[in-house]
C-alpha cells in the first residue's frame, strides 16, 4: 500500500499534464493499474486539495493531458444525438408550434425553430415559467415536418469515437459521480426531517463537480453515453461504493464506510410517504423502503431531499436524449414520486416548478407514459398521493336543507388550507393531465373500475367546496379564498376531464363512457347519502363547484352525441334521483340572478366576482355549460310540469304569479327583485330549450356560435377572439376551422391612428346581414361576464338595424330570439317544457298582469312572447287532455289548462280563479282606504282638478290597482265610529263611481269588450275579513291577452292577421309595426297562430268584426267619457259644499273658538270661492297620474328638467368698447370682437383680489357678487311637463329595472320623450304667483315701512323654516354636474344669473314680452329662483345685512370688501331676493329695484366720466350748463349707454 501511495505522490509532483500522459500510456498495457491510480489520485484530489486545483486535474485526466478545449471539439465530432435536448430554466424564451406538436407540452429552442419551416403554422413564442427542454428531433413529442436541419432520425451519420479518445473519461466520470454522491451524503443533517433546501455554502461544495459534469454533457452524444453508463450501471455503483473501499488507506476506510452505510441509511427513512392500502403494497412507486442500485437512483433521492437543486436538475435532464437513460431516469422518478408529492405541500415555492420541469420531459413520451402506467401503476401513485396531500384540508360540509338543519357527514376540502390556497397539487395534476393525453394510458384508466373510483372519490371531496352562505344582517368580515376553489376545479378536475373526453369521441369508446357514468352515479348517490338531505337545499347557500356532477354530464353527452348510445339506459328513471341531480345546478342559476338583484350585497364584492368567473370564457365550458346540460338531462327524465314548477319555486316567483292582492314574498323585497328573479326563471327555461352546446350541435356550428357571440358584444382583434373561445380545444380542433369561420362571419377593419397618436389594432366586425340570422341573445347572455356586455350586444343590434334602414325609431329593439334548430332526437324531451301546463299558466298570468296595469319589465315581456313563439315551433310528444275545474285554484298552476299543447291552450278561457291564501284582517269597508285620496285632512288642499286622475287612461300602473291601495293603507284602525262612516256615506258612493270609471276594479278595454262586458259593473258587498275561496273573474285566454298586449304597446285599435284574404283587408288601413319592436314580434306570433289554428283565426276575426272602430262609435266614446267627468265634478262640488256647510255649522255652535269677525259669516263660502278661483289658475298637472296641485312637501310636484354644464356665456366676444359682439352684430355696424367674456371676467376678478387683498377671504361672497356672471356654470331647462316626486321616483326605478339605454340618472319625459336628468320641485309657496310670474301685490305701504320690513326679513334671529328634502336632492343633482366648485348659496345665485341671461337670449334680448325665437324654449327661471330661496332660508349670511346697509347709506362698511360701486347690480338683486325671509310682494320688490337703480345710475355716470378728456373735464368744472349738449353727443352716442367693465373696474 505504501508503494501505491508513493506512486500517487509522485504523480501529483509531476503535475496534471504529465501525470495524465503517464496514466493514458499505461492504460493500454495495464488497465487495472491505471484504474487504481485514477481512483487513488481522485480520492486524494477531491478530498484533500483545493477545488480549483482539483478541477484542473480532472480536466487534464479527461483530456489525457491535452488541451480541454481541443478535447471538447474532437468529442463533438462524434456527436450522434438525433434530438436537441437543450435544457433551459425559468424565463427562457422558447417556441411552441401547435401544428407540429404531438403533445400540448411540445417546445423547441430558438435555434431549432428558426432552422425549420413553420410558415403558416399555428405557433407562439413564450417565456418559460418552470423550465423545459427542446423537443426538436423527438418523434414522440413533435412531427418530423417540424424538425430542424440538424436533428431527426438519420440526419447525423457519424462513426464511433476511437477507444483512446474516451478511455480515461470512462475511468474518471464514474468516480466524479461517486464523489458527488459522497459530498451529497456529507451535506445531510440529522436534525432536519423531511426535505430542506441547501444553503449557499452547501451548494458551493458540490458546485465545481456539477459544473464539470454539465460541461461534459454538452460534448454531444458520445460523452453523454459515458455519463449515462456511469449513472445507470448497478455494477459501477456496487464497485465504487463497496468493493473499492478496500483499496483506500486505513484512515479513510472507516469514514467512507460510515458515509456509505450509517448516515445514508438514516437519511433514507426521513422522507414521509402516504398511507398505502393493502392492495397497493407491491406498487413500486409506493414502497415504504427505498433500495438504490444505481448512482442515478441515489442522486434522485438526494435531489428530493434537498428540494431539487437547480444545477443537478439541469444536468440530469440534459442526458434525456439517451433512450436507455431516459427510461431508467423515469423509473427512478416514479420510485420517489410519492415522497416528492409529500414534499410539495411543505415547500410550494420552488419544488413544483422543478418537478414539472422533470415530469413534462418524460411523460410527454407515450412509450414511457404507457410503461409507467402499466408496469409501475403510476396512476395509482399519483391519485393516492394527491388524496394524501389534501387529506389535511378536509373539513365537515356545512350544507343545510331548507329547514336550516345540517346533519350530513360529507367531507369537503377547505379552500383556506395552504395546500389548496397555494395550489400545491398542480404539479401532480399536470402529470395526470399529461398521462391522460395518451390513448394507451387512458385505456388503462378506463379498464380499471377501482382506479376510476379512486378518481371520483377525489372529485367527491371537491364537490361543494367554498360554500357561500348569504349574509342578511351584517357584512361579511373576511372574504373567502374563492380563487383557490375555481383554480382547483379547473386544474384538478376539468383539465383531466377534457383529456379523458378527447378519447371518447368515437363509437369504439362507448364502453369507457358507460363505466365512467356508472361509477359517477354511484359516487353521486354516496354524496346524497352523506348530505342526508330530506328536503331541498337551503335557499341561503350554494356552491359553484360540482365537479362530480359535471363529469357525469360530459360523459353522458359523449355517449349520446359521439358514441350514438341511447339516453334512457344510461340514467335511472326514478324521479327522486333526477330531482336530486337537478337541485345543485339549479341552485347556482338561481343564486346568479339573486346576486344580480343585489340580494348578496352583504357578502362583499367577492360574490359578484365569483359569478363573473363562473361565466368567464376560460371556465364556462367546464362549469356553466355542463350545469345547463345537467338541467337539460333532468328535464328529459322528469315531467315538464315538475321541472317548470321547481324552477319557479326555486326562483321565488310563485308568489308574484298569485292573483291574491295581498300576496307577500318573504324572501324577495319588492324593490325590483321579484321582476329580476322572474326574468331569471324565464331566461333559464329559454336556455334549457335553445342551448345546443351538448344537444348534438356540430363542432363547426358551435365554434361559429362562439365567434358570433363575442363579436355581437364588441369588435375584437384576432388574438382576442382566439384567446376568448371557451377552452375545449381537446375536443374541438379550432385551428382547422377558426380562420374559415372568421372570414365567413366577420369583416376586417383596418388599423387606424387614434386622436392621442397611438395605433389601434385592426379588428373584426360582425357582418351586418348576420345580425338578424345569427345573433342569439341566449348564447350571448351565457357568454357575458357582466350584464353590461349583454346590454352592449343589444345596443349594437339596434345600431346595426338603424344602419341597414330596417329600424328608424328611437326605441330599443327587442332581442331577436332565434327559431328552434335541430338537436339530437334523444334530447327532444327537453323541449316539452314548452308544452308544460304550468308554464302556460305562468305565461298567462304574466300577460294578464301586464295588460291589467301591473308593472312588468320589458325583458319579462319579450321572454314571455319568445316562449310562446318557440312553443308554436315544437310539436308535443303526446297530446293528452286533462279535465280541469271551471274555477281554477290560485297557485295551482298545473291544473289551469286542459292540454299539454300550447296551440290548443291558446284559446282556452280562464274564467274564474279561486284565492286560497288567507289574508290579514282588514277593515270592513275596503273602499274606505280611498277616502284619504278623495277627502284630505285639509279641505283647502282638495281641488276640483283631482277628478282628472280618475278619468285619465294613462294612470301610472302602481296607482291603478285597488288591491295595492288596500295594502298601502292597511294600518287604518278597524274600530272607527260608525257615525263617522255614516257621515261620509256620500263620499264613499262618489269614490265607488269614480273607481268604476278609472278601472281600479279591472274593466277590459273597449276594443276587447264583449256586449256583456260593456255593461257597467254592479258594486258588490265589501269582501269579508277572510278572503279565502274568493273567486276572481278573469274571462281571458292567452290569445286574448296577446291581442290586448299588442293593442296596448302599439296604441292601435284593431289587429288583423296577415293570413286573412285581401278582400277582408280591403278598405282597412292596418299599420305595420316598427321592425324589432314589441308589437312587431307579438304580431308575428299572432300571425303564426292564425296560420296554425283556424279556431284561433276565427276568434281574432270575431273580435275584429265586433269591435272595428268607426268614427261614430269613437265620438260616442268621447262623449261618454266627457259625461262621466262632468258628473264626477258635480258630485265633488256637492261634497265640497256639504263640507262648507258643516264647517259653518260647527263654527256657529262653538263661538268660543277665536275666529276673525271678518270670517264669521260666510267663511266657508269664501274658502270655497277661493278654491274655485284657484281652479281658474294655470293648472299644473302630473303627466303620470294627472293629479293637479296642491301637493304636500313630502310629495311635491316638480318640473322635468335637464341639468347640463355650460360655458356658452364665457365664449361670447366683447368688442373694444365693451359691448357684447352678439348685440353689435345685430345692428348695421359689425365690430370685430377682441376678447371673450370669460377672459374679461378673470381679469376683473384678479384686479379685485389685488386691490382688496386684505380682505379675510378672497373667496367670499363679496368677490363673487362683484363679478358679472360665471363663465362656467349649469343650465337648467325644462320641457314644460310636471311630475309628482313619488311618481318621478317610481318612473326612474322602472327605467332601471327595464334596462333602458340611458346613463345613470337620466330618463325620458313620460309625455314628450325629451331627455331629462333631474326633478325641480315646484313648491306651494311659488304657486301663489300670477300666471305671468309677477308677485302678488299685498297692500299700499310707504317706503319707510317697506324698508323696515326688509331689514326685519334680513335679521339673523328671524324664524327659519326647514327646507324640504326635494330641494336638497335638487341641489345635490346640480353638484353632480361638476361644472363649478360649489361655494354655498353664492354658487346657486351665479347659476340663477346664468340661466337668466340664457333666458334673455331665448327672448331675443328683450324683457318686454317674448319675442319670436327660432327654437321655442320653456323657462323655469321662476321656479329655479324660488327653489334657491327655500334652500337659502335655512342658512345665515352675515354679509347680506352689511350689503343692504352699504346700498342705503352709499358708504363702505370698512371691512375691506369691494364697495357697492364695483358690484354687479343683477347679482345683487338676485342675492337680496333669495336672502329676504319674507314673501316677496310687489312693493318690496319695487323698493329693492329702486335702491339698485340708484347704484346702477351711479355706476353708469362713473363709467361715462372715465371717457372724458382733460379738456372736457375742465369745461364741466367751469361751465357745466354749456356742456350738456356736448356731453350728450360725446358721452352717449346713438342714445345707448355703453359700459366698459374693464375700464370702470380699473378705476
Amino acid at each position: 500500500m505504501m508503494e501505491v501511495v508513493d506512486e500517487v505522490d509522485g504523480l501529483i509532483k509531476i503535475g496534471p499534464k504529465s501525470a495524465s500522459n503517464h496514466i493514458n500510456k499505461n492504460l493500454k498495457t495495464s488497465p487495472q493499474w491505471a484504474q487504481r491510480q485514477v481512483m487513488l489520485l481522485l480520492h486524494r484530489l477531491l478530498d484533500k486539495t483545493d477545488d480549483n486545483n482539483t478541477i484542473c486535474w480532472c480536466r487534464s485526466l479527461l483530456s489525457a493531458g491535452n488541451s480541454f478545449d481541443d478535447f471538447r471539439r474532437e468529442v463533438l465530432e462524434y456527436d450522434d444525438a438525433s434530438s436537441c435536448g437543450l435544457v433551459w430554466t425559468a424565463n427562457f424564451v422558447a417556441y411552441r408550434c401547435r401544428t407540429c406538436g404531438v403533445t400540448p407540452c411540445m417546445s423547441v429552442c430558438s435555434d431549432c425553430f428558426h432552422n425549420s419551416d413553420h410558415k403558416g403554422h399555428d405557433f407562439n413564442m413564450f417565456r418559460s415559467h418552470a423550465g423545459g427542454a427542446c423537443d426538436c428531433g423527438d418523434s414522440h413529442a413533435m412531427r418530423s415536418t417540424g424538425f430542424c436541419t440538424k436533428h431527426g432520425p438519420g440526419k447525423r451519420q457519424v462513426q464511433k469515437p476511437p477507444p483512446h479518445l474516451l478511455g480515461l473519461a470512462e475511468l474518471v466520470v464514474p468516480r466524479l459521480i461517486y464523489h458527488l454522491v459522497l459530498r451529497l451524503r456529507k451535506l445531510y443533517q440529522k436534525e432536519k426531517t423531511g426535505t430542506y433546501k441547501l444553503t449557499q455554502a452547501m451548494e458551493l461544495k458540490i458546485e465545481q463537480i456539477v459544473n464539470l459534469l454539465d460541461d461534459l454533457s454538452k460534448m454531444g452524444g458520445a460523452m453523454k453515453t459515458v455519463l449515462c453508463q456511469s449513472l445507470c450501471s448497478p455494477e459501477l455503483y456496487k464497485t465504487l461504493t463497496e468493493d473499492e473501499l478496500i483499496l483506500l488507506p486505513d484512515d479513510d476506510k472507516k469514514t467512507y464506510k460510515e458515509l456509505s452505510n450509517e448516515e445514508y441509511k438514516t437519511a433514507l427513512c426521513t422522507l414521509p410517504t402516504p398511507s398505502i392500502p393493502d392492495v397497493l403494497q407491491d406498487c413500486p412507486g409506493l414502497s415504504q423502503s427505498l433500495v438504490h442500485k444505481t448512482f442515478l437512483q441515489e442522486v434522485m433521492f438526494w435531489m428530493v431531499k434537498y428540494e431539487f437543486p437547480q444545477k443537478i436538475n439541469t444536468f440530469l435532464l440534459s442526458l434525456l436524449t439517451n433512450a436507455r437513460y431516459k427510461e431508467l431516469f423515469t423509473d427512478a422518478f416514479v420510485m420517489h414520486y410519492s415522497r416528492i408529492c409529500m414534499a410539495l405541500a411543505r415547500s410550494p415555492e420552488v419544488i413544483p416548478d422543478r418537478v414539472v420541469h422533470i415530469s413534462v420531459q418524460i411523460l410527454s413520451n407515450e412509450v414511457l407514459a404507457s410503461h409507467v402506467v402499466t408496469d409501475l401503476q403510476f396512476f395509482h401513485v399519483m391519485i393516492l398521493s394527491i388524496q394524501e396531500m389534501i387529506r389535511g384540508s378536509l373539513t365537515d360540509s356545512k350544507i343545510k336543507d331548507e329547514r336550516g338543519t345540517n346533519i350530513n357527514f360529507h367531507q369537503v376540502v377547505s379552500c383556506s388550507n395552504p395546500v389548496i390556497r397555494n395550489h400545491c397539487y398542480w404539479p401532480i395534476i399536470s402529470d395526470i393531465t399529461n398521462l391522460m393525453s395518451h390513448k394507451s394510458c387512458v385505456e388503462v384508466f378506463f379498464r380499471s373500475p377501482d382506479l376510476i373510483r379512486m378518481w371520483t372519490s377525489l372529485l367527491l371531496t371537491l364537490t361543494g367546496m367554498n360554500l357561500n352562505e348569504r349574509e342578511r344582517d351584517e357584512h361579511l368580515e373576511f372574504e373567502p379564498h374563492y380563487n383557490a376553489a375555481f383554480i382547483a376545479e379547473v386544474e384538478a378536475c376539468a383539465a383531466p376531464m377534457w383529456q379523458l373526453v378527447s378519447h371518447c369521441q368515437t363509437e369504439e369508446g362507448v364502453e369507457f363512457s358507460k363505466v365512467m357514468i356508472a361509477v359517477c352515479m354511484e359516487e353521486i348517490q354516496d354524496l346524497f347519502d352523506a348530505l342526508n338531505l330530506n328536503s331541498a337545499l337551503s335557499s341561503m347557500q350554494f356552491s359553484f363547484h360540482l365537479p362530480l356532477l359535471r363529469h357525469l354530464a360530459i360523459f353522458t353527452s359523449c355517449a349520446v352525441n359521439k358514441q350514438l348510445h341511447q339516453l334512457d339506459p344510461l340514467l335511472p328513471k326514478t324521479n327522486g334521483y333526477a330531482l336530486q341531480l337537478m337541485i345543485f345546478p339549479l341552485q347556482i342559476q338561481v343564486c346568479l340572478y339573486e346576486i344580480f338583484a343585489g340580494m348578496w350585497v352583504r357578502n362583499g364584492l367577492q360574490i359578484r366576482a365569483q359569478a363573473m368567473t363562473y361565466n368567464q370564457c376560460h371556465f364556462c365550458s367546464s362549469m356553466l355549460d355542463l350545469d345547463i346540460f345537467m338541467l337539460q338531462l333532468c328535464a328529459c327524465k322528469l315531467s315538464s310540469d315538475l321541472v317548470v314548477s321547481s324552477i319557479l319555486e326555486r326562483y321565488h316567483v310563485l308568489d308574484f304569479l298569485s292573483l291574491n292582492p295581498k300576496h307577500s314574498n318573504s324572501f324577495l323585497d319588492k324593490d325590483g327583485q321579484e321582476m329580476v328573479m322572474l326574468e331569471g326563471a324565464l331566461y333559464l327555461i329559454l336556455s334549457l330549450i335553445s342551448t345546443r352546446i351538448h344537444l348534438g350541435i356540430s363542432n363547426y356550428d358551435l365554434l361559429r356560435g362562439e365567434i358570433v357571440s363575442m363579436l355581437c358584444m364588441r369588435d375584437k382583434t384576432h388574438s382576442q377572439l382566439l384567446d376568448q373561445i371557451p377552452e375545449r380545444a381537446e375536443v374541438m380542433n379550432i385551428s382547422e376551422m377558426f380562420e374559415d369561420i372568421l372570414n365567413e362571419v366577420a369583416d376586417f377593419k383596418d388599423p387606424t391612428h387614434v386622436s392621442d397618436g397611438n395605433f389601434r389594432q385592426g379588428q373584426y366586425v360582425l357582418k351586418p346581414e348576420l345580425w338578424t340570422s345569427d345573433f342569439d341573445p341566449i348564447m350571448v347572455q351565457m357568454r357575458s361576464m357582466q350584464r353590461k356586455d349583454y346590454q352592449a350586444s343589444l345596443d349594437n343590434y339596434t345600431a346595426a338595424m338603424k344602419q341597414t334602414g330596417r329600424h328608424t325609431g328611437g326605441d330599443v329593439l327587442w332581442p331577436p330570439y332565434q327559431p328552434l334548430k335541430e338537436i339530437n332526437p334523444e334530447f327532444n324531451a327537453v323541449r316539452q317544457l314548452l308544452h308544460s301546463r304550468t308554464l302556460h299558466a305562468a305565461l298567462f298570468l304574466i300577460l294578464y298582469k301586464a295588460v291589467s296595469g301591473t308593472e312588468i319589465s320589458e325583458p319579462v315581456l319579450y321572454q314571455t312572447v319568445a316562449l310562446i313563439s318557440l312553443a308554436l315551433q315544437c310539436e308535443p310528444n303526446s297530446d293528452t287532455h286533462m279535465e280541469v275545474a271551471e274555477c281554477c285554484n290560485d297557485m295551482e298552476l298545473s291544473d289551469w289548462f286542459p292540454y299539454n299543447n300550447m296551440l290548443k291552450n291558446l284559446p282556452y278561457v280562464i274564467r274564474t280563479v279561486k284565492l286560497q291564501e288567507k289574508m290579514e284582517k282588514k277593515s270592513n269597508n275596503p273602499f274606505r282606504t280611498l277616502l284619504q285620496d278623495i277627502h284630505p285632512a285639509n279641505p283647502e288642499e282638495f281641488h276640483e282638478d283631482e277628478v282628472d286622475i280618475l278619468d285619465n287612461d294613462n294612470i301610472a300602473p302602481e296607482n291603478n290597482d285597488f288591491n295595492v291601495e288596500m295594502e298601502e293603507h292597511d294600518d287604518i284602525d278597524d274600530d272607527d265610529d260608525e257615525d263617522e262612516e255614516e257621515e261620509f256615506f256620500d263620499a264613499i258612493q262618489t269614490a265607488m263611481d269614480l273607481i268604476q270609471m278609472t278601472g281600479v276594479i279591472e274593466i277590459p278595454p273597449f276594443a276587447m269588450m264583449t256586449s256583456e262586458e260593456k255593461k257597467p259593473p254592479v258594486p258588490t258587498d265589501p269582501p269579508s275579513e277572510n278572503m279565502e275561496n274568493i273567486p276572481i273573474e278573469l274571462n281571458e285566454s292567452i290569445l286574448t291577452l296577446l291581442l290586448k298586449l299588442y293593442l296596448k304597446l302599439s296604441n292601435e285599435k284593431v289587429y288583423l292577421p296577415s293570413s286573412v284574404s285581401q278582400e277582408v283587408r280591403a278598405g282597412h288601413t292596418i299599420p305595420v309595426p316598427m321592425f324589432g319592436s314589441g308589437p312587431y314580434y307579438i304580431a308575428k306570433v299572432l300571425d303564426r297562430i292564425a296560420e296554425l289554428s283556424r279556431d284561433c283565426t276565427d276568434i281574432i276575426m270575431n273580435v275584429y268584426e265586433e269591435h272595428h272602430p268607426k268614427k261614430r262609435q269613437e265620438e260616442t266614446d268621447i262623449d261618454a267619457v266627457s259625461e262621466r267627468k262632468r258628473k264626477a265634478i258635480e258630485r265633488q262640488k256637492h261634497l265640497l259644499a256639504r263640507f262648507a256647510s258643516q264647517q259653518k255649522q260647527f263654527l256657529e255652535e262653538n263661538p268660543q273658538i277665536g275666529v276673525d269677525d271678518s270670517r264669521k259669516d260666510g267663511s266657508v263660502a269664501m274658502e270655497t270661492e277661493s278654491f274655485n278661483s284657484s281652479v281658474t289658475m294655470q293648472e299644473i298637472e302630473c303627466v303620470i297620474c294627472t293629479q293637479t296641485i296642491p301637493a304636500s312637501d313630502e310629495n311635491p310636484l316638480g318640473a322635468v328638467v335637464l341639468i347640463q354644464p355650460t360655458k356658452v356665456l364665457g365664449h361670447r366676444y366683447v368688442t373694444e368698447d365693451g359691448t357684447d359682439s352678439q348685440a353689435m352684430q345685430s345692428s348695421e355696424i359689425i365690430v370685430k370682437p377682441t376678447r371673450t367674456c370669460s377672459v374679461i371676467n378673470e381679469e376683473r376678478r384678479n384686479i379685485l383680489c389685488k386691490q382688496f387683498s386684505n380682505h379675510r377671504s378672497q373667496d367670499s361672497s363679496a368677490f363673487e357678487v362683484a363679478l358679472g356672471y360665471s363663465p362656467s356654470d349649469v343650465h337648467v331647462q325644462t320641457c314644460g311637463h310636471f311630475l309628482h316626486l313619488q311618481c318621478y321616483s317610481n318612473y326612474v326605478t322602472s327605467l332601471r329595472i327595464g334596462r333602458h339605454n340611458l346613463r345613470a340618472g337620466e330618463y325620458l319625459c313620460p309625455l314628450c320623450r325629451q331627455l331629462a336628468n333631474s326633478f325641480l320641485p315646484c313648491l306651494r309657496q311659488h304657486l301663489q304667483d300670477n300666471p305671468d310670474g309677477s308677485p302678488v301685490d299685498r297692500r299700499d305701504l310707504n317706503d319707510q315701512s317697506i324698508r323696515e320690513e326688509i331689514e326685519e326679513g334680513l335679521r339673523k334671529d328671524f324664524t327659519v323654516v326647514n327646507r324640504p328634502d326635494s330641494v336638497e336632492k335638487f341641489v345635490e343633482q346640480i353638484l353632480r354636474a361638476k361644472a363649478f366648485e360649489f361655494n354655498g348659496v353664492i354658487s346657486l345665485i351665479k347659476m340663477a344669473r346664468t340661466n337668466l341671461e340664457l333666458d334673455l337670449i331665448n327672448r331675443n334680448g328683450s324683457l318686454l314680452g317674448m319675442q319670436p325665437c327660432p327654437v321655442p324654449k320653456r323657462t323655469c327661471i321662476g321656479m329655479l329662483v324660488h327653489c334657491i330661496r327655500v334652500y337659502h332660508q335655512s342658512t345665515l349670511w352675515d354679509e347680506v345685512q352689511q350689503l343692504w346697509a352699504q346700498l342705503l347709506k352709499g358708504t363702505p362698511d370698512g371691512s375691506g370688501t369691494p364697495p357697492s360701486l364695483l358690484r354687479n347690480p343683477i347679482n345683487l338683486l338676485l342675492q337680496l331676493i333669495v336672502s329676504i325671509r319674507l314673501p316677496l310682494s310687489v312693493d318690496r320688490f319695487r323698493y329693492i329695484v329702486k335702491v339698485l337703480w340708484r347704484l346702477t345710475y351711479t355706476q353708469v355716470l362713473t363709467a361715462l366720466s372715465c371717457r372724458l378728456t382733460q379738456e372736457e373735464k375742465q369745461a364741466w368744472k367751469e361751465k357745466p350748463q354749456k356742456q350738456i349738449g356736448t356731453s350728450q353727443r360725446c358721452l352717449i352716442p346713438d342714445s345707448h349707454v355703453k359700459l366698459n367693465l374693464t375700464k370702470s373696474s380699473k378705476l
